[in-house]
């Protein structure tokens, strides 16, 4: 068993160590600068537990003890959104300077800030993350606690979610300012809260309340949606520009969230939603549903058919011509008439629309010719003045047809030939 109480180094704990008369150190789970986090086991309970060891120049034994009232309150807190405080153990004698640790509910899982180095996870679970780590500040502010250091860091996400109602985020690290010292805190220089995530009162130095928490939940939730620090920088830088700036919400960001955000992060704090407010507002399906910047997907639509008009097949050119009525070119065969083309014809080459165009006017000047031979034919007889009357006696016979028919080559002469020997007496 470790019994040296003069070990002013955390990093001197190693696996199988008892601290305290009862726990066993299994493994470091995380440094920070006022502590480190080990995982180890109560021997007395037979549990898991996290022993949270506090650098000695921040807090040692005496501390512990002067704060029992403090540990006897921070120890009664118990929701499911905390992670819960078992006991606050001084190890060593009155006087020695002996090691301060708190005991602690084990989380199995990652904290938000190892979550978002893989970039944003999407605003439903950030919504769900923050309406989990919203109800935890509102239950212990309702019980005058203010957590003071509201940072990705000190938001845990079990791995298991089997338990029915189980939150998605724990929020750890609550009250540990009221259990350090606060002329030992001074006394050092040493500030409580990270300098990316300090409420405008916070880094100047003001009264803190309430409403600084509802203000770092906002820089962690809008740092949750974007991947990207509100103040990044050094302390220095961060701090500098928390009192010259208000944070920037990019437009890309749903509305909603826009909102909200800008009221928890407003400047003064009367300002700013409490907690419980902010954890409701979480809830809305407007904030499960929203996307996160640059994540947006495009929507598949249907287009219907109901207003479109039907495909329509525009003709081809002969099709707007006029049907040809064309005549046999050796003998007077029935008239064919020629339709529109089929769709599947095989398209006729230039040759077959150029014959066809010359037989199409061909076949007009034979019709042409053959109304001027009708008529001349029904006009009367040089000698006559009108239609023959009615008579007993024979009708004398008619002269040969004294019409000149015109000297038509080719074809078509041909055709106005036999037409003539046809008319012949």
């Amino acid at each position: 068993m470790s019994t040296n109480s003069n070990r002013s180094s955390t990093a001197e704990f190693a696996a199988g160590d008892m601290v305290g008369g009862r726990f066993r150190i299994e493994s470091v789970v995380g440094v920070g600068g006022m502590a480190t986090v080990f995982r180890a086991v109560d021997e007395s309970l037979g549990r898991t537990v996290a022993l949270k060891v506090f650098r000695s120049e921040l807090a040692d034994a005496d501390d512990v003890r002067r704060q029992r009232d403090e540990v006897q309150l921070l120890a009664s807190l118990n929701a499911p959104g905390l992670v819960t405080l078992f006991d606050a153990v001084a190890e060593g004698g009155v006087g020695d300077h002996g090691r301060a640790f708190l005991v602690l509910e084990f989380v199995d899982g990652i904290d938000l800030r190892t979550k978002l180095l893989d970039g944003p996870p999407g605003a439903a679970l950030i919504a769900r993350i923050g309406s989990d780590v919203a109800g935890a500040l509102s239950y212990i502010h309702r019980r005058g606690v203010v957590h003071r250091d509201v940072k990705p860091s000190n938001i845990l996400l079990p791995h298991d979610h089997s338990t029915p109602g189980a939150p998605l985020a724990k929020l750890a690290d609550f009250g540990i300012a009221r259990l350090l010292d606060d002329a030992r805190m001074t006394a050092t220089g040493t500030v409580i809260g990270t300098a990316t995530y300090l409420s405008p009162e916070q880094a100047q130095g003001a009264m803190v309340g309430t409403a600084s928490d509802v203000y770092s939940l906002g820089l962690v939730l809008l740092e949750g949606l974007t991947g990207l620090r509100a103040f990044p920088g050094t302390a220095i830088e961060a701090v500098l520009a928390r009192l010259a700036r208000e944070p920037e919400i990019p437009l890309t960001i749903d509305d909603s969230w826009r909102t909200l955000l800008t009221a928890m992060t407003a400047r003064q704090p009367q300002d700013r939603p409490d907690a419980a407010s902010v954890a409701a507002t979480l809830l809305e399906p407007s904030f499960l549903e929203a996307s996160a910047p640059g994540t947006e997907q495009q929507e598949t639509v249907l287009l219907s058919t109901e207003h479109l008009d039907p495909t329509k097949l525009l003709p081809t050119p002969d099709e707007y011509a006029p049907t040809m009525v064309l005549a046999a070119t050796e003998r007077l065969d029935p008239t064919v008439v020629l339709g529109p083309p089929t769709l599947n014809a095989t398209p006729a080459s230039p040759t077959t629309h150029s014959r066809r165009r010359r037989f199409a006017f061909i076949g007009a000047a034979a019709a042409v010719l053959l109304v001027v031979i009708v008529l001349a034919l029904s006009l009367p007889r040089p000698g006559t003045t009108g239609p023959a009357e009615s008579s007993t006696s024979p009708s004398p016979k008619p002269a040969a047809s004294s019409v000149a028919y015109p000297d038509v080559s080719g074809p078509l002469g041909d055709h106005l030939r036999q037409l003539q020997r046809s008319v012949a007496p």
